[in-house]
């Protein structure tokens, strides 16, 4: 093995579970990580993030702001989302297999001021904490083992105008905290550091009814950036370390169409320019040489979701989604602390609807999918990598 590869892969286990936090807080995930689905908000988590009519305050904002309009009155919620998940890597090349079984939270809470217009203001949290990943020393790689944790956080505003009955315009800013902790073999010695940086992203949408019945939306989210930084141990005791995460640009489509007075189908198609995050660097002070790229050999995400939401009487309405994304790290960037695989996800949920309440169920299930790496390939060691999880969510929103 080359010294400049495995030097390539220092701090990509913080990556990987930073990385895979963005994946659970909204629905514009970089990796498919096969933990929770690709939105904030129970309801939508139900439907895997497919539909122009925003159910949750907190999902309008984030994806959708210019659906604001239609919330009349004052209307928020909370959600709070469970994913268990498990990482496995085995390798006969070098004798290593090991598991990683960990529990991510990824609680959000919306707002939406209603109002009788033109003028609709909105407002939301989401985040993500408790996320860890922990796998055994690897042989020959000294006797660190490969350990990372990491919390992201997400709040900001949003304005919404409706600029005639069948058509509105939104937009939303969203300043970000982001901590992260990691400690790992280098050729160098262990490396241990924290590192904790603020950020800033945007979004905007268009909602058009075309006809009764049948809603479309169509989301920008802009370019953004992370600067995070900390410190880490070096030949001359400490020194810093810094990354400027880019944040990547997304576009998408949502369609919902009624089918008669009770049955909607949701539809959605996601891209996401994930080749940013190939682009952004961990930088050591002192020790260059163990630089990394925070996604190696990054690129573009697809995804796309189909979902239905069924009204079973005042009281009930049922929900259910599928959804597939494609991996955007390359066979030549997967290795223990970093896993990518194709991201097949269905889920069902339920709300509960009483007086100005409403109570929302949604389960999940990520399909366990493999990724065989062959030594040609691989940036640490080959093997076969396999990835899957489920996750659980519970929502409360209310009126007035």
């Amino acid at each position: 093995m080359k010294a400049s590869r495995y030097f390539a892969t220092a701090g990509l286990m913080a990556a990987a579970l930073l990385v895979s936090q963005w994946a659970m807080l909204l629905p514009n995930s970089a990796v498919a990580s096969n933990l929770i689905a690709p939105g904030v908000g129970a309801p939508e988590a139900g439907m895997m993030g497919a539909t122009a009519r925003p159910v949750s305050p907190a999902y309008a904002v984030a994806v959708n702001p210019a659906a604001l309009v239609n919330y009349e009155r004052r209307t928020e919620g909370f959600t709070f989302a469970v994913g268990v998940g498990r990482t496995e890597v085995n390798s006969p090349a070098v004798g290593y297999s090991d598991k990683s079984d960990f529990i991510a939270l990824a609680p959000d809470y919306g707002l939406a001021l209603g109002g009788d217009g033109p003028w609709y203001y909105g407002f939301a949290v989401a985040g993500s904490v408790g996320s860890s990943n922990n796998f055994d020393p690897i042989p020959g790689f000294g006797p660190e083992k490969f350990y990372a944790e990491s919390s992201i956080l997400r709040l900001g505003p949003a304005v919404a105008r409706r600029l005639r009955d069948d058509l509105s315009v939104g937009f939303a800013i969203t300043p970000l905290l982001a901590y992260l902790r990691a400690h790992y073999p280098t050729p160098l010695g262990s490396t241990r550091y924290v590192m904790r940086g603020t950020g800033i992203q945007a979004n905007g949408s268009v909602a058009w009814q075309p006809r009764e019945g049948w809603d479309l939306a169509v989301a920008l989210r802009t370019p953004g950036m992370i600067w995070l930084d900390g410190s880490a141990p070096s030949p001359s005791g400490r020194q810093d370390l810094d990354l400027q995460l880019q944040m990547p640009a997304q576009a998408y489509l949502g369609s919902s169409w009624s089918l008669g007075e009770r049955a909607v189908l949701h539809s959605a198609v996601r891209w996401t320019g994930a080749d940013s995050m190939g682009r952004s660097e961990i930088h050591f002070a002192e020790t260059p040489q163990l630089d990394a790229p925070f996604v190696p050999g990054g690129t573009d995400e697809w995804r796309y979701s189909l979902g239905g939401s069924y009204r079973v009487s005042e009281s009930w309405e049922l929900r259910s989604g599928v959804g597939y994304a494609n991996p955007i790290v390359s066979d030549e960037g997967v290795s223990p602390l970093l896993m990518d695989v194709s991201d097949w996800k269905v889920s069902v949920g339920a709300g509960l609807y009483l007086d100005d309440l409403r109570v929302d169920f949604v389960f999940g299930y990520g399909v366990p999918d493999d990724r065989n790496i062959d030594a040609s390939e691989a940036l640490i060691i080959p093997g076969t990598y396999r990835m899957g999880g489920n996750f659980i969510g519970l929502g409360l929103e209310w009126e007035g």
